[in-house]
């Protein structure tokens, strides 16, 4: 299977500062999914778009990226959010989840 994801390839170094939850600006009051990255994130007074998400099965840090984001059958899923411009990343510790997916009109990722 082709590996999900927005538009733009995972950086390593963004991985370095995963566990840090940045401050969210624009999150869905009314989220849609479980689990969803928020559509922007504020850093330093500017706004950042969302351009890429990877899917883990565990913690980030352990490197268990996932190419099928299909069928995770509930394991220890972590969405990982990547922004425009930044090397800041939100990290969601999706419990229980048994799909994620991505759309690129408008940009989301997301796990149910």
């Amino acid at each position: 299977m082709a590996t999900k994801g927005t538009n733009i390839t995972r950086s390593s170094a963004a991985l370095a500062v995963v566990m840090a939850i940045p401050t969210c600006a624009a999150c869905d009051a009314a989220a849609k999914h479980h689990y969803q990255c928020p559509s922007s994130l504020a850093d330093r007074g500017s706004q950042h778009a969302l351009v890429h998400a990877d899917v883990f099965d565990g913690p980030p840090e352990d490197k268990a990226f996932l190419r099928a984001w299909g069928d995770l059958k509930g394991g220890d899923i972590y969405l990982v959010c990547s922004y425009a411009e930044t090397d800041k990343v939100v990290s969601i510790h999706a419990i229980g989840v048994n799909t994620c997916g991505d759309s690129s009109k408008p940009s989301t990722a997301y796990c149910d």
